[in-house]
């Protein structure tokens, strides 16, 4: 599987394949929840292999470990995934299907929601 920093990468520098509307989720633990953004929200970091940063709805930036990024989806169809491992240590799925609502993910405890551009 790609690194999930190369495939931003590529997004942002491979105008061919960067053509579409694509979509990150990633695991808020503060919040314990998916949140979905734009990756045209997305700021990376040149150099950065850690984290990227991604302002909210109220326009506070938070810093996101690339670790907790979980999809990503082109156009609405997953093309990046990575389990997410419940407090438990069993692996969950990490998607929930409509991400224009915020819904409990069956037997996960976690929600999902999006953040809009």
């Amino acid at each position: 599987m790609i690194p999930i920093h190369e495939l931003l990468n590529r997004v942002r520098w491979d105008a061919a394949f960067a053509q579409g509307r694509f979509v990150i989720g990633y695991y808020d633990r503060v919040d314990a929840r998916m949140i979905q953004v734009p990756v045209s929200r997305v700021q990376l970091t040149p150099g950065d292999h850690f984290a990227f940063h991604v302002p909210d709805a109220d326009g506070t930036t938070h810093e996101v470990p690339f670790h907790r990024v979980k999809a990503v989806f082109k156009n609405g169809g997953l093309i990046w995934h990575r389990e997410h491992q419940a407090g438990n240590g069993a692996a969950r799925p990490c998607l929930e299907g409509n991400a224009d609502i915020e819904r409990r993910a069956p037997g996960a405890g976690i929600a999902c929601r999006t953040i809009r551009q």
